[in-house]
């Protein structure tokens, strides 16, 4: 069988000895379908610098197709400085408790 063409999007770098383990099995899964055969395309968040610096030095690019992206910075509504969403999940969470009979 000849391989298959995988997306991969994970929310962690694929480093063995990042902050998490979902780094580690992030890492172990990459190298192993590229080692099978498969021609994978993986997207990745990065949260450290370390992390990110890690990675490209594991999976150079002319053998691995690796995306690394640094989270975007939350949207602050000006003059309160809570986040659109923090307030949007305090309303739906309180509200109801409150109007409720």
């Amino acid at each position: 069988m000849s391989g298959r063409r995988i997306v991969l999007v994970l929310h962690e770098p694929p480093v063995p000895f990042g902050a998490n383990a979902a780094g580690r099995w992030f890492y172990v899964l990459l190298k192993g379908l590229v080692e099978a055969g498969h021609r994978v395309t993986a997207f990745a968040l990065w949260g450290r610098a370390a992390d990110r610096d890690e990675a490209v030095r594991l999976f150079p690019p002319g053998q691995f197709d690796l995306r690394l992206y640094e989270p975007a910075a939350p949207r602050v509504w000006p003059g309160n400085g809570l986040a659109c969403g923090a307030v949007f999940v305090f309303l739906r969470r309180a509200l109801p408790r409150r109007l409720g009979p």
